[in-house]
């Protein structure tokens, strides 16, 4: 009884935690689109164009190289999500230039979170098509 218990309550928390990045994401996106249409900065718009070109190629890498086939095994484990967001992270951080991290930092205040808010919508996108 105590192992249904917590198998159910592990799968709200998932599911919750699902949804909630997906609004995270989704405030992300929205906010990413309205700066490109508010900013006259050409600058600025040509690196959001650069790097949501960046996320797009990182985590189309990540999922053919490494969570397609887990999937398909459908071995795909909370602990391989976090591996693969950590790979797709990781490779993100080194396409982009000193000067590239320095504008978002000055765009948006931590890159961090800007990149995993951008992935995750990404990964969202990908699945609602």
């Amino acid at each position: 009884m105590k192992e249904i218990l917590i198998n159910m309550l592990s799968t709200m928390l998932i599911a919750f935690t699902g949804m909630f990045c997906f609004y995270i994401c989704k405030a992300a996106h929205q906010k990413i689109e309205q700066l490109k249409q508010n900013t006259t900065n050409e600058a600025l718009k040509a690196l959001l164009d650069k790097v949501d070109y960046i996320i797009q190629v990182c985590v189309d890498a990540t999922n053919q190289t490494f969570v397609s086939n887990l999937k398909k095994d459908d071995n795909f484990t909370k602990e391989d999500q976090e591996t693969a967001f950590n790979m797709t992270f990781s490779s993100i951080e080194n396409m982009l230039t000193d000067e590239d991290k320095e504008k978002i930092v000055g765009a948006f205040g931590d890159m961090s979170t800007f990149i995993k808010n951008s992935i995750e919508k990404y990964i969202q996108d990908s699945k609602d098509i």
